[in-house]
């Protein structure tokens, strides 16, 4: 079996990346492939191999398990494809120093893999499995620490442009696209736009959105989805099971978006946590950036305003509300409509392709909410006789904050224990067992303590149960279905083309998901 080799390839997420120490070198794919190609040729010894690729294009490099292309290399490495490893640098291949430290101390030994980073000057085997002492350990913990700066100077550069009114997102609403000669602000798509002047034209003379949905879906006018691909931007759908539909959720959201009268709204959403941990979450609207007439209107405010009227009344919400639409597709996702004729539960999808499992979806209404009634009140029921059972047994009290903050404070120490060992060992303080040893018995506490505290968080933050009995009681006497009092439990309900019905209760901690024929 001819020998191999493998080269990792990670460009930032963020365009601001560029290489440590002010370095003048781009962090490009190109920049990176070119080096390590030229580190191979200087190199005899890998004169025969055969050389593997892998490349994470725009991800973080503060986490591991994300990196598709990290776990393929990792998969093939175990699987004994090749036998070295090279890298650009250390923060190449991440920015968790302990993460990093932990693949070159033990888990490429393990495997047999040789670790090279290029511009580090470090070889493997010429440490024999070490990272090479605290000058490794150090420049990993600085390249991390480098990762978290950078990354809160992006978010504060991406606020500063979003108050100067420029454009940051990704993708643009549906009628504008990128000036090409400024990627910050916006133009207007023509072709697109025209449809978003027909919408508002269409519903001010009173059509609704479903109706306005089914005029362009008749005309077939393109989506936005179409219209990027059109234009080559994003992916090509896997399916065409309602990417080529405009549904009334969709002509809604272009109604209520008031970049279409010059009102550009940003800032609406922000990452937080680091590496493996980031979410999204919603900001408060105070703290939202919304910026008059950055962009080129589309409407006139005045006829925004009116269309908005007629479609959700002078609040912006709809005058009268409907009954909660709680049944879905479980092949598109999309929600069910009810037809009008002898009602019954379909899936629109249906019109665009009769061969999609969406289309032999259907069940008379009377009999599908009536099964969703049976199903929640027999579960509301249930969960009431636990809480009695619960009330009557369970006389435990809260955890006080005294004695969270103290196993936080103790989680604190043994993480900054666990730093303090690692360094000592790559100083030569401990040998390779006396670290593992310790190590792991660091380990196994942080894990104790990490369910001890999660568990009294969720006891201490969590809604206790009698805040919720009012809700279960008044879903276990419901004679008639009420979706928008069912919703207070419900997420969903699906309805699949064999007849099944399928209920998922918003709370997975009192409900399970229920199946019913």
């Amino acid at each position: 079996m001819k020998r191999a080799l493998a080269l990792y390839i990670r460009l930032s997420i963020s365009d601001a990346d560029m290489a440590f120490s002010g370095k003048e070198e781009s962090n490009s794919i190109t920049s990176q492939r070119k080096l390590l190609y030229a580190y191979i040729r200087s190199h005899e010894e890998f004169a025969e191999y055969e050389v593997l690729e892998y490349f994470d294009d725009g991800v973080s490099g503060t986490g591991f398990e994300k990196r598709t292309e990290f776990q393929r290399m990792l998969a093939d490495a175990q699987a004994g494809k090749f036998e070295c490893l090279l890298v650009k640098d250390f923060s190449r291949f991440g920015r968790d120093y302990l993460e990093v430290g932990n693949y070159m101390e033990f888990v490429f030994p393990v495997m047999g893999i040789r670790f090279i980073s290029v511009n580090d000057g470090y070889d493997s085997k010429q440490q024999n499995g070490m990272t090479g002492g605290m000058d490794v350990a150090f420049r990993n913990l600085i390249y991390q620490m480098y990762s978290r700066d950078l990354s809160r100077k992006v978010k504060s550069a991406r606020k500063n442009r979003n108050e100067q009114g420029e454009y940051t997102a990704s993708f643009t609403a549906f009628g504008y696209r990128k000036n090409p000669s400024d990627k910050h602000k916006l133009v207007v798509d023509e072709p697109a736009a025209e449809v978003v002047r027909e919408i508002f034209a269409l519903a001010a003379g009173g059509k609704s959105a479903a109706e306005i949905a089914r005029i362009l879906n008749e005309r077939k006018t393109p989506t936005r989805l179409q219209r990027q691909w059109e234009r080559g931007i994003n992916f090509k759908p896997k399916h065409n099971m309602g990417d080529y539909l405009w549904e009334n959720t969709m002509v809604l959201a272009i109604i209520r978006n008031p970049i279409y009268k010059g009102t550009l709204i940003q800032n609406r959403y922000e990452m937080i946590g680091f590496g493996d941990d980031k979410k999204i979450v919603k900001r408060d609207k105070s703290e939202w950036s919304v910026i008059e007439n950055v962009v080129p209107a589309i409407i006139s405010r005045e006829v925004f305003d009116r269309v908005n009227s007629l479609i959700c009344g002078p609040t912006g919400s709809k005058q009268k509300p409907k009954n909660v639409n709680l049944f879905h597709c479980p092949y598109c996702g999309r929600k069910l409509k009810k037809t009008r004729h002898k009602p019954k539960y379909v899936c629109n999808v249906r019109n665009a392709n009769p061969d999609l499992p969406c289309a032999k979806i259907f069940m008379e209404k009377g009999e599908a909410e009536q099964m969703v009634l049976e199903t929640v009140k027999e579960a509301c029921r249930m969960r009431l006789d636990t809480l009695m059972v619960q009330k009557q047994t369970d006389n435990k009290k809260k955890t006080s904050v005294c004695l969270l903050a103290e196993l936080e404070k103790e989680k604190q120490r043994v993480e900054d224990s666990t730093i303090q060992l690692y360094k000592e060992y790559a100083s030569g303080g401990y040998s390779k067992e006396e670290y593992l040893s310790l190590r792991k018995s660091n380990q196994s506490l942080l894990g104790e303590l990490e369910e001890k505290i999660a568990g009294i968080a969720e006891q201490e933050s969590g809604p206790e149960p009698e805040e919720n009995q009012d809700d279960l009681k008044q879903c276990s006497v419901l004679e008639e279905y009420d979706g928008n009092i069912l919703s207070k439990l419900i997420d969903r309900v699906y309805i699949y083309n064999d007849g099944n019905l399928q209920v998922v209760f918003k709370n997975d901690d009192y409900f399970r998901t229920v199946c019913a024929e």
